[in-house]
């Protein structure tokens, strides 16, 4: 099996976070965790599978291109900046 070193998986979650034009402090706000941990996953820590999969949903993407770099790579609109639409006091993001 060819397994992908960590610190790519952490690569694309920041390349998603970036192509939404966010700081680690919004993006974490979106799934109700802190910058810290945000940095950590930009680090190479694994998110737990349903905020994953949050991820990969805001960044247009799969689990699979997140996790091997395989698939539908993350949609990025040239001049598009969600994060000026988005506010810090917004709930955490719901996959129920």
């Amino acid at each position: 099996m060819n397994k992908k070193p960590v610190k790519e998986i952490g690569g694309r979650i920041r390349e998603i976070r970036r192509g939404l034009g966010i700081n680690q402090t919004l993006f974490g706000g979106i799934f109700g965790v802190s910058q810290e941990a945000v940095s950590a996953w930009e680090k190479g820590a694994y998110p737990d599978a349903m905020i994953l999969l949050g991820i990969a949903s805001r960044g247009q993407t799969s689990i699979d291109w997140i996790l091997t770099g395989n698939g539908i790579k993350p949609l990025q609109v040239p001049g598009t900046n969600i994060g000026k639409s988005l506010k810090l006091d917004q709930q955490p993001c719901s996959l129920a």
